[in-house]
């Protein structure tokens, strides 16, 4: 007669050794890792863009799924079956089957943006679900099976790495593998990559590109997605003699001096400013499955259009209502370059706000003060703003930012954003070359600069609400309260934070609200004073 303890003790070598049999029967060998070596990148790639070629004139197949690939879902499917004690034992699925369906839907879409390093991420998600799975079952297992509860983890934790490796080898786009990365597009392995526009972008390498966050609109009509582009190219400059002469100047004429603390700053954005713009250069970006030059950069380096694509193929691709692109470039090119559209969507509120002394604290109102925020000092955030557009945006308000500051400025902005909290949105900023006219929109009033950037947002969304946010410092009362009146049924509130003790009986209030309902605009001191779920209703 054979002892409890040893029937314990069989049942848990039979267990490990049937999942791992199984999955030896069903998946690639792991051998098969020696492919991983250096050059499979390059591969991939090419496989990349022959699936590149097969997106851009197919549709996405509807989404389906085998469980887990390789024959596993399969073959447990079966064991379970026609051995009725197995099924008794280990059940009629692998217990990490929802692992590999989330990961098979990340597959099935086979986004070509990025796609190899996208690859990589999926295949680790599904490594680390599965292991996950081993530490959240391991206490009813390892008392099931009589076995430490560290090793059960270890059995699963070997057989996620089993996984990882396999569908690094068997997981390709373009493979003849029923799970390849992009399952859900036409086969793509006798595709053509030379269908795919061939070449690189023209970029040296003292030279940089930056892609400026963008929101698509729809064309319901249509039915296709209008997504714009906008990029800058340019060479980082660090001119002692232009930086010395501009720092003399705000010496001179306002006593501020860079110290120790806050070189780094002046020099980062002096550089930013004076950089030279590099006109005509053509980019090459991979979006939505394709390659697409861009039209030269002018001569302020910055390149701008507008992409058309159905909406049922970016729809497909979408990553959470983004769509993300990079600057295809040569071979020898470690750097990245890479932007995000977001997808607004018809119907639905968005909120266009100013950023000076709005939601970072600028001092517009005291030159002196404002050159040194911008110049010298770390970018500091208004307090309560970040939390207020983080509850705005979690509500499903998109969120656009307009400003006085030049696009120069893009990065550090964006860095500042990031930290401080403040949820994506877009920016649209000054078009300044230090070289030509352009140089008086610096010191153009927001009445006459403002309009150029909201009036187009309401155009290209004329279902959407608009909530508009700005600050007494400038002119954003006047540009809002005469924005209202154009577009009465578009403006839902507009929301002032005031820098002085003027109230809303003030002469300047009610000249530039004339003829708004007293509830569709507010002043505020404190964030605290406005509710997201009042303001989007």
């Amino acid at each position: 007669m054979i002892a409890r303890r040893d029937i314990s003790r069989t049942r848990s070598i039979g267990y490990r050794v049937s999942i791992l049999l199984t999955l030896a029967l069903s998946t690639p060998l792991a051998g098969a890792e020696t492919l991983l070596a250096e050059g499979m990148r390059e591969i991939e790639e090419f496989r990349m863009r022959q699936l590149q070629a097969v997106q851009a004139d197919a549709e996405i197949a509807p989404f389906t799924t085998d469980g887990c690939s390789g024959n596993q879902s399969k073959s447990w499917e079966i064991m379970a079956r026609v051995i009725p004690a197995f099924e008794a034992e280990f059940g009629e699925r692998p217990p990490w089957e929802a692992c590999c369906v989330a990961h098979d839907e990340l597959y099935w879409r086979g986004l070509v943006d990025d796609g190899f390093n996208r690859r990589i991420a999926a295949d680790r998600e599904l490594q680390a679900c599965v292991a996950a799975t081993g530490v959240r079952l391991s206490p009813q297992l390892s008392l099931r099976y009589d076995v430490s509860a560290e090793r059960v983890r270890d059995a699963f934790a070997t057989i996620s790495e089993w996984m990882f490796r396999a569908v690094r080898i068997g997981g390709q786009p373009c493979s003849l593998l029923p799970w390849r990365w992009g399952y859900g597009w036409p086969n793509c392995a006798f595709a053509m990559a030379a269908n795919a526009p061939p070449g690189v972008s023209d970029i040296k390498a003292d030279e940089r590109v930056v892609f400026f966050n963008t929101a698509a609109w729809l064309d319901e009509a249509r039915m296709q997605w209008n997504i714009p582009l906008h990029a800058w190219v340019y060479e980082a400059e660090s001119s002692t003699l232009r930086k010395e002469v501009f720092a003399t100047a705000l010496e001179i004429e306002y006593g501020l001096v860079a110290t120790p603390d806050s070189q780094a700053l002046f020099d980062r954005r002096t550089n930013l400013l004076i950089a030279d713009n590099e006109r005509g250069k053509t980019l090459l970006v991979r979006i939505a499955g394709q390659d697409i030059k861009l039209p030269e950069s002018a001569a302020n380096g910055q390149s701008s259009s507008v992409l058309q694509f159905p909406a049922d193929l970016i729809d497909a691709i979408a990553d959470r209502g983004r769509i993300r692109f990079f600057a295809v470039t040569a071979a020898q090119e470690t750097r990245r370059f890479e932007g995000e559209v977001r997808l607004v969507s018809p119907r639905g509120v968005s909120v266009i706000s100013d950023i000076d002394d709005t939601v970072k604290v600028s001092h517009v109102t005291d030159q002196r003060l404002l050159l040194a925020s911008t110049f010298f000092n770390p970018f500091e955030a208004v307090p309560g703003m970040p939390e207020l557009y983080r509850q705005l945006a979690a509500g499903g308000a998109s969120l656009h930012f307009v400003s006085s500051s030049p696009w120069q400025l893009y990065e550090p902005l964006r860095e500042f954003m990031d930290a401080a909290g403040f949820p994506w949105a877009t920016l649209s900023l000054k078009a300044v070359r230090f070289r030509d006219a352009t140089l008086l929109n610096l010191f153009k009033k927001g009445t006459e600069t403002k309009p150029e950037q909201i009036v187009p947002l309401l155009e290209r969304y004329p279902g959407r609400r608009f909530i508009l946010i700005g600050d007494s410092g400038e002119q954003d009362p006047e540009v809002y309260g005469e924005i209202a009146r154009r577009y009465p049924q578009r403006i839902q509130r507009i929301l002032i934070r005031s820098l002085d003790d003027a109230t809303r009986d003030a002469t300047r209030y009610l000249t530039a609200f004339d003829q708004l309902p007293p509830g569709k605009w507010q002043l505020f001191s404190d964030p605290g004073e406005l509710s997201a779920d009042d303001l989007l209703r």
